[in-house]
């Protein structure tokens, strides 16, 4: 590669790193929940034993997507407990961890 393109790469790499810090500051991705006002007034015209129906799918959507992770994770955090405790048994010493040992002998 020559000089010339090498300039106009890192350019191009500068315009893409700018382009995407002013989409990350503007927008849904900063946080910011943005509703169209079509929505907004559909929500609030909406009839109260369909909203219930709304907010009932949206929380088995939720659950469906949280809970096996969620599940996952006290799993994992239940065979990390049990194998500290084995570890002891056994009689290894946690030299990595002494507050780990404190918990432990409690």
């Amino acid at each position: 590669m020559n000089r010339h393109s090498t300039a106009s790469a890192r350019t191009l790499e500068g315009d893409r790193e700018k382009q995407l810090e002013e989409r990350l500051e503007s927008g849904p991705i900063s946080g910011e929940i943005i509703v169209s006002h079509e929505i907004t007034e559909q929500w609030n015209t909406m009839p109260l034993e369909e909203k219930l129906r709304f907010e009932k799918k949206l929380l088995w959507k939720l659950d469906l997507r949280l809970i096996p992770w969620l599940s996952l994770l006290y799993l994992l955090s239940f065979l990390d407990r049990t194998n500290i405790g084995n570890a002891k048994l056994q009689g290894v010493r946690l030299l990595i961890y002494p507050s780990l040992l404190a918990r432990t002998n409690g």
